[in-house]
C-alpha cells in the first residue's frame, strides 16, 4: 500500500468520523434543528467524491503525494464550511456566514483542482469515459464568462433581499451556496489553465477588484444591510471578505507573475 494511499485514507476516515458525530450533535439533541435534505445530499456528494478519490489513489493513478494532499486540504474545507458547527452558527452570525462563503469560493476550489479531480475519476471509474466526459463538460466555458458568472454570483448574492430569502429559506441558501462553489470552481479552472499567461492576472486582479468593493461597501455601510446582523458584525464580515480573501488572490496573482516571468526568461 502506498504512503498517499494510508495517510489519505486515515485522513479521510478521520474527517468522516467527525463529521458523522457533528450531525448527530446538531440533529439528535431535543429541540435541536435536523439537518435539511439539501446539507444531507451535499455531505454525501463529499463524501462519494472523497470515497473516488481514495479508489483512484489505490489503483495506483498518476496522482502523486501533493496532489492528493491539495485535494483533501479542499474537501476538509467543503466539510468544515458544509457540516455542523459552521453551518448552524452561521445562521446566526453575518460574520462567520463571511467565512463560510469564502472557504467556499477562495479556500476549497482552488485546492480541489490542483488535486487533479479529473484525472482520479478517471482512474477511479476507467469503465466509465462518459461519466468523465460529462463532469468536464462545464470546463470547455470560455474563461471570460467563467469570471463573469462568479462575480455576478458573489454580488447578487449579496444584494440584502436575496442574502435575506437565502436565511429564510433551506432551499435558497442552498442554491446560493452551490453558486458560489461551482462558479468559484469554474473561476478558479480558467486562472490555473492559463497560469503561463498574463491574462490569468487579469481574472485575478479583476476579482480582487470586485470581491474589495463589495466587501468595502458591507463594511463602510452606515448601517446594517441584511436582517438580523448588527453593524459591528457586518463590518467585521466585510473585513473578512476584504483581508484575508484578498491576499489569497493577491498571492495567487504573485505566484502567477512569478511563473510568468521565469516562462519569459526561458
Amino acid at each position: 500500500m502506498k504512503p498517499a494511499w494510508r495517510w489519505t485514507t486515515t485522513l479521510a476516515a478521520a474527517a468522516a468520523a467527525g463529521c458523522a458525530g457533528a450531525a448527530w450533535a446538531h440533529g439528535g439533541e431535543a429541540g435541536a434543528p435536523a439537518i435539511d435534505v439539501a446539507q444531507l445530499a451535499a455531505l454525501a456528494a463529499l463524501g462519494v467524491a472523497g470515497a473516488l478519490y481514495l479508489r483512484a489513489l489505490r489503483r495506483g493513478s498518476v496522482l502523486k503525494a501533493r496532489h492528493a494532499a491539495a485535494f483533501f486540504a479542499g474537501w476538509l474545507a467543503l466539510l468544515v464550511a458544509l457540516a455542523p458547527p459552521l453551518d448552524g452558527a452561521a445562521a446566526q452570525s453575518f460574520a462567520l456566514h463571511m467565512v463560510q462563503h469564502e472557504l467556499l469560493m477562495i479556500v476549497a476550489p482552488p485546492l480541489l483542482i490542483l488535486g487533479r479531480p479529473y484525472a482520479a475519476l478517471a482512474a477511479a471509474l476507467p469503465a466509465s469515459p462518459g461519466i468523465v466526459r460529462l463532469a468536464a463538460l462545464p470546463l470547455a466555458m470560455p474563461p471570460l464568462a467563467a469570471f463573469a458568472l462568479h462575480v455576478v454570483a458573489l454580488w447578487v448574492w449579496h444584494v440584502p433581499r436575496w442574502f435575506d430569502a437565502g436565511l429564510a429559506s433551506d432551499g435558497v441558501h442552498a442554491l446560493q451556496h452551490a453558486s458560489f462553489f461551482w462558479t468559484a470552481l469554474l473561476f478558479w479552472w480558467a486562472v490555473l489553465r492559463q497560469w503561463r499567461r498574463g491574462v490569468a492576472l487579469a481574472w485575478l486582479l479583476g476579482a480582487m477588484i470586485a470581491s474589495g468593493a463589495l466587501a468595502a461597501l458591507l463594511t463602510f455601510a452606515p448601517a446594517p444591510l441584511y436582517a438580523g446582523a448588527t453593524l459591528a458584525e457586518q463590518q467585521l464580515g466585510g473585513l473578512l471578505m476584504w483581508v484575508p480573501a484578498g491576499y489569497v488572490l493577491l498571492f495567487a496573482a504573485l505566484l502567477g507573475f512569478d511563473r510568468l516571468l521565469r516562462t519569459s526568461a526561458a
